[in-house]
């Protein structure tokens, strides 16, 4: 997999309009739309159109989480959850 250092936020989208979420099952769902837009802006092509954690969609969601952080963000619990996955991945 193709180790992701910077994404390209399209205008107008927030971190905040994935909508992070935990279903019954708690298992994290997600605004697929958003995802989609930012990997088309970032040249990402995405493997699944699926809602759900792969491996790729848990690195460009904490990616992006990072850069939210890094221009001041507020942290968000379920993305702190997806940063974890990510960590213990590398």
């Amino acid at each position: 997999m193709t180790v992701l250092n910077h994404l390209i936020i399209p205008p107008n989208i927030m971190f905040s309009d994935l909508y992070l979420f935990k279903n019954y099952k708690n298992e994290v769902r997600y605004n697929q739309y958003v995802l989609e837009r930012v990997c088309d802006a970032s040249g990402i092509p995405l493997s699944t159109h699926e809602v759900c954690l792969n491996q790729q969609n848990i690195e460009v969601i904490n990616l992006w989480y990072q850069q939210h952080l890094q221009q001041g963000g507020k942290r968000e619990p379920i993305a702190e959850e997806i940063a974890q996955l990510a960590v213990g991945d590398q």
